[in-house]
């Protein structure tokens, strides 16, 4: 997919927006996953608008029909996590072993300064994600992710996790 361009962060969170309003979630699949693959060597490093967006991505694609959720190319809510578990330490990794050299404008520690991968927002959106699928196992390691990291999570995470529960509840009654 980027044989001709190299592109940026900033590109490549553009390419994921467009391909998400068009609905052409395939594409956003394949275009994150061929920026995460080269993230080790390009400078398309998904950061957290990039994971958010594909989190949307697969939040909305649950509903479609069942042909379009067994595409090759579309992401499952645990294979998300791990890249973003998985990029997040790639990029710790790499402002630990590196000093930012002076010929280069971006560093990898620069991007991991001004874009951290795990967010409050990115976070909450796989809690969101897990809970409306009823993967509580799942649900309870993003928690646990939010503690892990010392990141609080916001209302909007609290009022997921009370709606799931409550809507578990009136289910049962």
């Amino acid at each position: 997919l980027f044989r001709s361009v190299s592109p940026n962060t900033a590109m490549l969170n553009l390419i994921l927006r467009t391909a998400r309003a068009g609905r052409r979630y395939d594409r956003a699949f394949e275009f994150f996953e061929a920026a995460y693959h080269r993230k080790l060597v390009g400078n398309a490093v998904p950061d957290a608008y990039a994971f958010c967006t594909m989190w949307k991505c697969i939040d909305e694609t649950r509903n479609l029909r069942s042909a379009y959720r067994e595409h090759p190319a579309r992401l499952t809510g645990a294979k998300l996590f791990n890249m973003l578990l998985a990029t997040h330490f790639t990029l710790v990794n790499r402002c630990r072993s590196k000093a930012p050299s002076p010929q280069s404008d971006v560093t990898t520690a620069s991007i991991y300064r001004s874009r951290p991968v795990l967010t409050k927002g990115t976070l909450t959106l796989a809690l969101a994600y897990f809970m409306n699928d009823q993967a509580y196992a799942e649900a309870l390691v993003v928690l646990r992710t939010f503690l892990a990291f010392d990141i609080q999570p916001n209302e909007r995470a609290k009022w997921v996790v009370n709606m799931a529960i409550l809507r578990r509840a009136v289910g049962e009654m």
